[in-house]
Parts: structure tokens; C-alpha cells; sequence
């Protein structure tokens, strides 16, 4: 099964989501303001971690690329910048299904913008997960099933399209 972008972007919002919900705002696709070019630009994921007297102890700004090369040092300098030009931001990351180069490592570290590489899931679901004794890898769970919906009964998503 390959991830579509919009998949991986639904991907690294749900993997984000912390214990309480409530506290919690992950928006997919948001708008965020950009200071030097003077209007709201496109993140791929935003979460917004809310206090309990409802301040923001945090809003993070996540930007997702699936590249069939790792990223190289200037597509992460263009990020890191759009970055710096977004000062409500407070934590920045970078999510590759590629990787990165040495360059690119060094490029993101030095403006302090955390990446990560997004990988298949080869291990056995029972490896990580004991209550499902018997059941294989993810794909090969997924390729018995005919339709498949996701759901955290703790936890409810909202997706607003405009």
C-alpha cells in the first residue's frame, strides 16, 4: 500500500495527537502568517498545545515532503526560512519518506528545525502491539481487508474543508 501526500499529512497530524485531547489542536493544511511576505501561507500541519487557562504553551508547524531522493540542503534552507519568517511558530519540524542528505542534517540542525524520516512499517503488528497474536505486517493485514475505517474511541478528529 503507498501513502498518497495527503496521507502522510494525516499521518504525522494523528501521530502528533497527545493524551488530552482537549488541550490539543491539529489542524491539516493551515494558514499561518508569514511576515515578510505579508499574507498567510500554507503548513502542512499545524498542532497548537493550549494551557489550561487556554494560553498557548506552544504552536508547532510541521511540513511534510515525500521526495523519491533524500531532501537535499536547498529544499531544506527554502523550509527553514519560510520558518523564520513565521515568528508565531515555536517548534519546527520537517517529515521526509526519503530521507535527508549530510548537508541537508546540518542545514536543519543549525536553524534548529527537527526532522524525521518516515518509514515503512515492516515489523509484525503482534511484535509491537502482544493483544494481536497471529497478525503480520501492516500490509499484509491491510490486504485482507476490503474497506477499512480508523477510529480512537478516546479521541475525536475534526477535519474542516473549506
Amino acid at each position: 500500500m503507498m501513502l498518497t501526500p495527503m496521507m502522510v499529512q494525516y499521518l504525522v497530524g494523528l501521530c502528533c495527537l497527545r493524551h488530552d485531547p482537549d488541550a490539543v489542536e491539529i489542524t491539516v493544511g493551515d494558514m499561518v502568517y508569514d511576515v515578510a511576505a505579508q499574507k498567510k501561507r500554507d503548513v502542512d500541519v499545524t498542532i497548537t498545545f493550549k494551557n489550561e487557562d487556554g494560553t498557548i504553551s506552544a504552536f508547532k508547524a510541521v511540513e511534510v515532503k515525500k521526495e523519491t531522493a533524500p531532501l537535499d540542503v536547498a529544499t531544506i534552507e527554502q523550509l527553514c526560512i519560510k520558518f523564520c519568517d513565521m515568528p508565531q511558530i515555536t517548534h519546527k519540524s520537517i517529515f521526509s519518506t526519503s530521507g535527508y542528505s549530510q548537508a541537508a542534517k546540518e542545514k536543519a540542525k543549525y536553524h534548529a528545525v527537527d526532522i524525521y524520516t518516515l518509514k515503512p512499517w515492516e515489523r509484525r503488528i503482534e511484535s509491537d502491539f502482544p493483544d494481536f497474536n497471529g497478525v503480520g505486517t501492516p500490509s499484509e493485514f491491510l490486504a485482507r481487508v476490503d474497506a477499512c475505517i480508523l477510529r480512537w474511541l478516546q479521541y475525536n478528529v475534526y477535519v474542516v474543508v473549506p
